[in-house]
């Protein structure tokens, strides 16, 4: 599944949150995803409004993610990245995207 490449502010997505904490994980998480042709961003937890709360992170949390545009392809690509990467991933969760102007 494709995920969406240029995310709208105020726009409601499915996140797929990749890594959480250290810069060494998100850096892995990013490289991580690349081989398969995805481009993950970097970004305050806040800035995927409803991510926080679903995921248990804790306010200020600097996340790895991908936005999908609906829960089937979320879904699609949390179980095939999971399978390959053998589990490396925080979750999923419907968010309002922010923080993109």
């Amino acid at each position: 599944p494709r995920d969406v490449t240029s995310p709208e502010q105020g726009g409601q997505y499915v996140a797929v949150v990749l890594a959480a904490g250290s810069q060494d994980a998100l850096d892995a998480s990013l490289a991580s995803v690349s081989q398969y042709g995805y481009m993950a961003g970097i970004s305050d937890v806040a800035c995927l409004a409803g991510a926080g709360d679903v995921l248990g992170l804790d306010e200020g949390a600097v996340v790895s993610s991908l936005l999908f545009a609906n829960r089937r392809s979320a879904r699609a690509f949390a179980d095939a990245y999971v399978a390959a990467e053998d589990g490396l991933m925080v979750g999923r969760a419907s968010v309002t995207a922010y923080c993109l102007d």
